[in-house]
């Protein structure tokens, strides 16, 4: 569909079952069924790499692997932002989740629209 505007869902969703549920079951069909293009964060890594690092039993190693995977998150995310048109952030809860406020801000050093 021509004109479809791509939007950034930031959540911290994914870190639950129940919260990946309602994101993939509600939250994103009802942005779609809007019209909307959803980038979800949560699936632009491939879930592998995450397998690879949880299955490390060494200590060293596995924090150097999380560290050298949060990066590859981080441009993952970045690249995902840029190519938006804007950013819905989840924001229900006791306490902005970290990562939604870090996409929020940078959303918003790009001058993005942002909906919270």
């Amino acid at each position: 569909m021509p004109g479809r505007r791509k939007i950034y869902l930031a959540s911290p969703l994914g870190f639950t079952d129940a919260g990946s549920d309602y994101l993939n079951n509600v939250m994103i069909p009802l942005l779609e069924n809007a019209g909307y293009i959803v980038i979800n964060p949560w699936s632009l890594t491939d879930n592998s790499l995450f397998e690879e690092v949880i299955s490390i039993t060494d200590y060293e190693t596995r924090v150097k692997k999380w560290s050298e995977l949060n990066r590859i998150i981080g441009e993952n995310n970045t690249e995902a932002i840029k190519e938006s048109s804007g950013l819905l952030a989840y924001l229900n809860g006791y306490d902005v989740d970290s990562g939604t406020a870090a996409e929020i801000g940078f959303a918003a050093a790009l001058h993005k629209p942002i909906i919270g």
